[in-house]
Parts: C-alpha cells; structure tokens; sequence
C-alpha cells in the first residue's frame, strides 16, 4: 500500500509541477494538444491532465498494460487525492485508459505512428536519459510539435545503480556501457547535460531555460575526479569539475 500511495502522490505532483509551469508560461491547457514521453507504470499525471481539458497522447516504448493488481488501487488512491476527477472515474469504470487519452506503443526515437506538427506542448519526467539515441528523440519530438510548441523535459544524469555514486558508469567504455545498460538502459546514460543542451539546439530548439535541479556531492567529486583522469579513454577525461558535478536538469524548450 505504501508503494500506491507513493505513485499516487508523485503522479499527483508532476501534474502540478507540469500545470503551474505551463500556466506561468502563458500556455492554455484547455484544448492544448498534449503529449508525454515515457508515462512509465501508470498514466497518473497524463489523467489528470486529461482532466484539466488537455487533449491528452502518452507514448512510450515499454507501454503498460493494464493490471487489475495494481492500476484500480492506484487510480482509487490518486482519486481520493485530488477529490474528483472525471478521467479517473472513467477509467475506473472501464477497467482501462483507452478512448479517455491516446496510447501509443512507441519510444521516443521513433514516433512514427503520430503524424506531423500535431502538439502544442511535449513534456516527459526521468525519460530522455533512459533512450537510446537523444538525438534522434529530439529530432521526433521536433517533428510531431507544432511550430513554437513547448518542451518541458526532466533529465536525470546520475548512474541509477547507485545515486550514492552517480558517476561511476563515466569509467566505462561505450561498448562496456552499452553492454551493461542492457535493452531498457534502466541505469541512465552517459551523456551529460551540457551535451543534451547542445542536441537540442543542433537539432532546432530555442532553450529558453536549462536550470540545474540536482548535483554530485563534493567529497564524492574529490574521489571520483581522480579516478576519472587515469581513464584514457574516457571522453570526459578532462572535463571540469563544474561540468561534470550537474546530476538533473530541467530543460524548457520551444519547438
């Protein structure tokens, strides 16, 4: 039950982190075509988005289906939250997300089944660093944005394995990453933010905010820095330390 009410209360507050930005930014979120990337284990917040007269379409690579042992008790919790809300209750009832907000089975880097120039806003949540290709995600988001559209987008840079430690897979060669990382690149990715910040600018965006929301401890940066110079191969050898102590972004972007 504790694990319910944990997703409940994320779901809950980055639909809120979501609207308050969105709002503050001057966007109309009546009617405002509205896409996440990578909802993960339920669509909490896409539903209450739903709710605040989005037009709703998540999509993800790994989308999940609907589990009786799990999606009606976080729903009831997350409905219990917020009071009332209309998505939620239809969900609910059906027993399913479908015809209350777009599925669609995809990952980021190929959003093939969503036509061109549709969205007005894309957002996504601990998403881009578990791709495999950034590059050719931003280019998709790109393309299936409306011109002008907004981006909002939270990176997390760390080393999943270990938050404690949340540099460490900066040692490994890009083949020994890769191998690790596995299909679901469930340990993050070796990029760092100064070099997302520069894709999404290769590939068209205007940044209008890269604003650090996490970095690595100093006395763990004055252990793994030294470790990190004796790796020859490593591309962020020489890196400073400012540059390589940025664990979070979040990024607002405009299409």
């Amino acid at each position: 039950m504790d694990d319910i009410r944990r997703a409940a209360a994320y779901a809950e507050r980055v639909c809120g982190n979501y609207e308050r930005k969105l709002r503050a930014h001057g966007v109309r979120l009546q009617g405002c075509a509205y896409l996440e990337i990578g909802p993960g284990r339920d669509f909490g917040a896409a539903l209450l988005m739903k709710d605040r007269g989005a037009l709703v379409t998540v999509a993800d690579r790994f989308l999940e289906p609907w589990d009786d042992a799990y999606h009606p008790a976080l729903y009831r919790e997350l409905l219990a939250r917020v009071g009332r809300s209309p998505a939620l209750e239809r969900v609910l009832d059906q027993a399913g997300c479908h015809g209350v907000i777009e599925l669609a089975s995809a990952p980021a880097e190929d959003l093939g089944v969503l036509p061109d120039v549709v969205f007005d806003v894309v957002v996504s949540t601990a998403v881009l660093e578990h791709v495999y290709d950034r590059r050719a995600a931003a280019r998709e988001m790109r393309r299936v944005s409306k011109p002008g559209a907004i981006h909002l987008h939270h990176v997390d840079f760390r080393d999943h394995r270990d938050f404690a430690r949340p540099l460490e897979f900066l040692l490994l060669s890009r083949w020994a990453f890769g191998r690790m990382a596995g299909r679901k690149r469930t340990c993050g990715c070796q990029t760092r933010s100064q070099e997302l910040t520069q894709i999404f600018e290769e590939v068209g965006y205007v940044v209008d905010e890269a604003k650090i929301s996490n970095t690595a401890d100093e006395a763990y940066l004055d252990d793994f820095i030294p470790r990190l110079r004796r790796i020859w191969f490593s591309r962020y050898r020489r890196w400073s330390r400012e540059d390589l102590r940025v664990l979070g972004m979040h990024y607002w972007l405009r299409a």
